[in-house]
């Protein structure tokens, strides 16, 4: 009686798409309507500052206005570095770490000042260190937003508070100070629920804005922005830079370069990987067989 092994393989041809990439479309396409900024395909948001960043009195327990960016920007890395109690002279130092961290940064928003009652008592200085943190973020090519401080509901501190915005409104992107104190919670202090609610959409107010007023020059409209170009090597005023048949945005958009025929070496031109195989121009393996499932049958006659 013989014994007959059977070997089930199922194969499926790996296709490597990069992420985001789209046909015939931009090499840095929105995020969830916002600039990708750096044209890295992807989206990251920096919230900085002290405790009301942080999300301290949110009795929605929603993680402050960063944990609500998250409903809005599904798509996004968003990252909450607040940090309770910080005044800005130590802020400032810690700014270059936390953007150093994300290098991938697209835009930053800069919320401190409030707890320099208590120590700096500085109006020039809080205002000059709030500015060197957003620098810090723009450094990296970040699209750096400032925000006045927030109202308050303690006497002692409101005189503070409006010395600091008077100065640092010149410099403000988003206008947190015009909310008022019907935002602010029982501790006096803190935003409530409702207020960071409402702060959040003025932050979504600013994202928006900076993306419609910073969006960089495509000068020969093949989808890849001239920086991006320059950076590349590839010709601003040139299409298709390589002579591939792809346009540049699209050729790097699939993962490809604009400035080689055959991005990988892999012996198939990228014109030919995009549009006839769909495969990753950039990847010399793009067809690789895979085993998905393995399923051994010892049947006997």
């Amino acid at each position: 009686m013989d014994t007959i092994q059977r070997i089930r393989l199922s194969l499926n041809l790996t296709i490597c798409l990069t992420l985001l990439s789209i046909s015939n479309a931009s090499a840095c396409p929105d995020i969830d309507g916002l600039l990708d900024v750096n044209c890295d395909r992807q989206l990251t948001i920096v919230a900085f500052g002290d405790s009301i960043t942080y999300g301290i009195g949110d009795n929605y327990h929603n993680g402050g206005y960063p944990g609500r960016l998250k409903a809005s920007y599904p798509h996004a890395n968003i990252i909450n570095a607040g940090s309770p109690g910080e005044q800005t002279t130590t802020g400032k130092y810690r700014a270059a770490s936390v953007f150093a961290s994300h290098p991938e940064v697209d835009y930053a928003i800069v919320l401190e000042g409030t707890n320099d009652y208590w120590g700096l008592k500085s109006v020039p200085s809080t205002v000059g260190n709030v500015r060197i943190m957003a620098n810090r973020a723009t450094a990296y090519g970040a699209i750096s937003l400032i925000g006045t401080l927030t109202n308050v509901r303690r006497s002692h501190q409101k005189r503070w508070i409006r010395a600091v915005n008077n100065s640092l409104r010149a410099y403000a992107n988003i206008d947190f100070y015009s909310l008022g104190t019907s935002i602010i919670g029982s501790d006096l202090l803190h935003p409530n629920g409702y207020g960071y609610d409402q702060m959040t959409t003025l932050v979504q107010g600013a994202l928006n804005y900076a993306t419609q007023t910073n969006r960089p020059i495509d000068t020969d409209g093949d989808g890849l922005y001239d920086y991006k170009e320059t950076e590349l090597g590839s010709d601003i005023f040139d299409t298709d830079s390589d002579g591939d048949g792809l346009p540049d945005g699209e050729d790097f958009g699939s993962g490809g370069s604009p400035v080689l025929v055959d991005s990988d070496y892999d012996g198939i031109s990228d014109y030919d990987e995009v549009r006839i195989y769909g495969s990753n121009p950039g990847d010399a393996r793009p067809g690789s067989p895979t085993i998905e499932s393995f399923e051994y049958v010892n049947q006997r006659d």
